[in-house]
C-alpha cells in the first residue's frame, strides 16, 4: 500500500484550500488504497488518518516539513500550492528538490497558475523546477495553458477539476428562520472571504438600481480575507455603499462549515462577481452547484472550467458592468422559473466533479507515476 502524505493547511485553519484538502483527504482515505496522513498548518485530526500540525507559512516551513517527512518516510507527497500558502517561493522550490532527492514521488496541485514574473514568483522557473522534480496537477485547461505559454513539456501535468461536495440542506423555511431572513423575498447571496478582487461593490451598485429591489434581498456573508487591514477597509467601503438600502444585509463573520447548508438553502441565487484574471478554481462555486443553487458569475477565467458545459450568456456577466449585472439579477428575480434549466445543467457538472470522482483521478496518478 502506497504511503501518502498530503501537505497543506487544514481545518480548523480558516481557509478555502484547508477545506479542499479535508474533502480530498477524506475521499482518498475512503478508497482504502493509501496509508495516508496530512502534514498540516493548523490542522486537527478529524478522521481515522493522522493529521499533524507541523508548520507555519510565516516560519521555517521547509525545515519543519522535512523533519516530519524524515520521521514518516512516505512514498509520495501531495502538496497544495498557492502563493498565500507558501509565500517564500525560494524555500518552497528547495523543499521540492529535497523531496525528489529522497526518491519520494512529488505531486503539486496549483490552485493558481499564472504567467509573468514579480517579486514573489517567476512562474517559468517555478513550473520548470517542479516538473524536474515531480508532477503538477491543475484544475482546468486555462491553468494548463499557463504552463504551455513557456513551451514546457506537459507530460507530467494533469488536469483534475476542483471537487464538488453535496451538502445535506435543511428546508428553506427552517434555514431562513435560523438566519433571520424574510420568508417571501428573493434572496441573492454572496458568500465567502472578502477582498477587492471579489468585486462586491459592483453587485451592490447593481442591486441598488434594480426596480424590483423591494421584493429582493442581497445577503453578503463573510469576513475580510486573512483579516488584513486593507481588506477590512474594502469591507467598510462596501458597507458604506450599501448603507441606504434596507434590503442589503451583512453577516460579517466567518461562516462555519456547519452553517454553510443554511445559507445555501435560504438563497435563490449565488452571485460570484469575481475580478480575478488568473486561472484558478472556486470552492464556493462547486459547493453552490452541488447544492442545486443557481449561480450568476463574472465572465472571467475564474469560471472558464464550466463554460464548455453551459452556454447561457445570462449567467456570465461582464465583470464591471453595473447595468448588465442589474439586468441579469432583475430577469431572474422576476422569472425564477428560468433558473431551472441552468440549475439542472450545473448539477450535472457537479456530479461529474464529485469528490469521489476527483479522488479516483488523484489515486490513478499517484499509483501509476
Amino acid at each position: 500500500m502506497l504511503k501518502l502524505a498530503l501537505i497543506s493547511d487544514y481545518p480548523p485553519y480558516k481557509c478555502g484550500i484547508a477545506n479542499y484538502t479535508r474533502y480530498l483527504a477524506h475521499s482518498l482515505n475512503r478508497s482504502g488504497l493509501f496509508d495516508m496522513c496530512v502534514i498540516s498548518e493548523g490542522g486537527r485530526q478529524d478522521d481515522t488518518f493522522p493529521v499533524y500540525d507541523v508548520y507555519s507559512r510565516n516560519g521555517n516551513y521547509r525545515h519543519d516539513i522535512m523533519k516530519k517527512i524524515a520521521e514518516i518516510k512516505p512514498d509520495a507527497v501531495h502538496i497544495q500550492h498557492a502563493l498565500v500558502l507558501f509565500p517564500d517561493t525560494v524555500e518552497f522550490l528547495k523543499m521540492i528538490k529535497e523531496l525528489s532527492d529522497l526518491n519520494i514521488k512529488v505531486f503539486v496541485t496549483l490552485h493558481t497558475a499564472d504567467t509573468g514574473r514579480n517579486r514573489r514568483i517567476d512562474w517559468e522557473k517555478f513550473y520548470r523546477t517542479v516538473l524536474e522534480c515531480g508532477h503538477i496537477i491543475v484544475h482546468n485547461e486555462m491553468c494548463l495553458n499557463s504552463i504551455r505559454y513557456y513551451d514546457l513539456p506537459t507530460e507530467k501535468v494533469h488536469i483534475i477539476p476542483h471537487g464538488t461536495a453535496f451538502l445535506e440542506l435543511p428546508d428553506r423555511v427552517q434555514a431562513r428562520e435560523k438566519l433571520e431572513l424574510p420568508a417571501d423575498e428573493f434572496i441573492f447571496l454572496i458568500l465567502g472571504f472578502i477582498h477587492l478582487l471579489k468585486n462586491h461593490h459592483t453587485v451592490i451598485s447593481a442591486f441598488r438600481t434594480m426596480r424590483s429591489q423591494k421584493k429582493c434581498r442581497l445577503l453578503i456573508a463573510g469576513m475580510a480575507d486573512q483579516n488584513k487591514w486593507y481588506n477590512h477597509l474594502y469591507v467598510t467601503g462596501c458597507r458604506l455603499l450599501s448603507l441606504f438600502s434596507k434590503n442589503i444585509v451583512w453577516h460579517s463573520n466567518f461562516i462555519k462549515n456547519d452553517d454553510l447548508p443554511y445559507y445555501l438553502a435560504a438563497s435563490d441565487v449565488m452571485l460570484m462577481p469575481y475580478w480575478q484574471n488568473y486561472p484558478s478554481a472556486s470552492g464556493i462555486f462547486h459547493l453552490t452547484i452541488g447544492a442545486k443553487l443557481p449561480v450568476i458569475c463574472s465572465d472571467s477565467v475564474k469560471f472558464s472550467e464550466v463554460k464548455h458545459f453551459i452556454k447561457e450568456n445570462d449567467i456570465f456577466i461582464p465583470t464591471f458592468s453595473i447595468s448588465k449585472w442589474k439586468n441579469s439579477m432583475s430577469k431572474f428575480a422576476d422569472r425564477p422559473d428560468l433558473l431551472k434549466k441552468i440549475t439542472e445543467k450545473l448539477f450535472d457538472y457537479a456530479q461529474e466533479t464529485s469528490w469521489h470522482n476527483v479522488a479516483i483521478q488523484h489515486a490513478d496518478i499517484f499509483q501509476e507515476k
